[in-house]
């Protein structure tokens, strides 16, 4: 929306995308669309490299609380 208000006070491209921080190919690419822009979901979310160890972290973490366990130890470990 702003960038269709800051075309319709003149504003050039470049202007627009200084101003609103993006290329100047987006400003164009959303000014040639009539409607707004839609953003789609990914497609499918990816398991995580950790998954397999989640129960020995959350023991392992649950076993040294209230201390904590730094990050780069854990990743040590597994």
């Amino acid at each position: 929306m702003q960038i269709r208000i800051l075309h319709k006070q003149g504003k050039s491209l470049r202007a627009i995308a200084c101003e609103v921080g993006c290329s100047v190919n987006t400003v164009r690419k959303y000014l040639a669309t009539q409607d707004a822009p839609t953003f789609r979901p990914a497609a499918t979310p990816r398991e995580s490299i950790l998954k397999p160890f989640e129960a020995y972290l959350r023991e392992r973490i649950a076993s040294a609380a209230p201390d904590w366990i730094p990050a780069t130890v854990l990743w040590r470990e597994i």
